[in-house]
């Protein structure tokens, strides 16, 4: 829009009549002076400094924003690892461990009729059955991370639960 108006200088008389309707105090002529082209070189040089200032200022606040940006809540895959003595591994193909435990128990009836293994089986089962409950509420797909993690939770207690009844009996 600047643009589009015409350009419009004052003539000089107008100039010299707003002057004359100034107080003298304020008709003071000052001095003109015009610094020498080593300090205009200063400043440009100063200028440029601050360039850089910016430019890395502008850089560092960039990074921080894609750092913020990309590093936002991933879908992470969760995993655990778990070693299992070879002495206790069973071909039996219960993946529930039951079977296993019933099959020691079978060996060992003294032990297992002990309250602290009763107990411990009772625990047991009772996570079996979460861990029934949470696989009908996963799916045939399994897509939920929240219920993943849950689900490595309650199988890394059957197996502490396990170790320990078989370290008991």
């Amino acid at each position: 829009m600047k643009n589009r108006l015409p350009i419009y200088e004052p003539r000089e008389e107008l100039w010299e009549a707003i002057e004359n309707q100034l107080p003298l105090r304020w008709q003071v002529k000052l001095k003109t002076y015009e610094p020498s082209e080593n300090i205009w070189g200063e400043i440009i040089k100063e200028k440029k400094k601050y360039n850089w200032y910016w430019s890395a200022a502008a850089i560092m606040l960039i990074s921080l924003c894609m750092s913020i940006f990309f590093t936002g809540k991933k879908n992470d895959v969760q995993f655990s690892e778990q070693k299992i003595k070879t002495e206790l591994q069973l071909n039996i193909g219960d993946l529930d461990g039951n079977a296993s435990l019933d099959h020691v128990c079978i060996n060992k009836v003294v032990e297992c009729n002990k309250i602290e293994v009763k107990l411990l089986k009772m625990e047991y089962d009772e996570l079996n059955a979460a861990k029934k409950k949470l696989k009908d509420a996963m799916g045939a797909y399994n897509d939920d991370p929240e219920l993943m993690s849950q689900w490595v939770s309650l199988e890394n207690e059957k197996v502490k639960i396990y170790n320990k009844i078989i370290s008991m009996i």
